[in-house]
């Protein structure tokens, strides 16, 4: 059993695992990783590990310099084995790890419904029914 105030008080609707980190969503859309983050899978801007669950921020792109990011509110989590991603509210999808140690957005031509992580690139279903793919070098 895991013990943190943080999730014995959030209700989750999402979880997944890559090879050594796990990924959750709250019903908020609120992200939290825990686990080895040597790739960046867990999200937070650096490489360290974390054992117990922490919240993360996936905000889009400021459209100012001086501006912060919205917050991105996730209906649905992916782990690849070194990577995680989100699909939003909006149908967009998030991504960080296999070296990015931030959360950005992958540009796609239509809104997703479900993505599959693979080192480096990976598949997204669309709400069309169409399977495009992606490659994040």
């Amino acid at each position: 059993q895991v013990e943190s105030s943080y999730v014995s008080r959030t209700k989750f609707i999402d979880v997944a695992c890559g090879d050594y980190h796990t990924a959750i969503l709250s019903e908020a859309g609120d992200v939290s990783c825990c686990g080895r983050g040597k790739d960046g899978q867990l999200g937070y801007g650096g490489k360290q590990e974390h054992f117990f669950p922490r919240k993360i921020d996936v905000e889009s792109e400021p459209e100012e310099e001086d501006e912060k990011g919205k917050r991105i509110q996730g209906i649905r989590i992916y782990c690849g084995a070194s990577s995680t991603a989100i699909i939003s509210v909006t149908g967009e999808i998030y991504f960080w790890g296999d070296g990015q140690i931030y959360p950005s957005l992958i540009k796609t031509p239509e809104k997703a419904v479900h993505v599959a992580l693979h080192p480096s690139n990976g598949m997204i279903l669309s709400e069309n029914n169409k399977v495009f793919s992606y490659d994040i070098e």
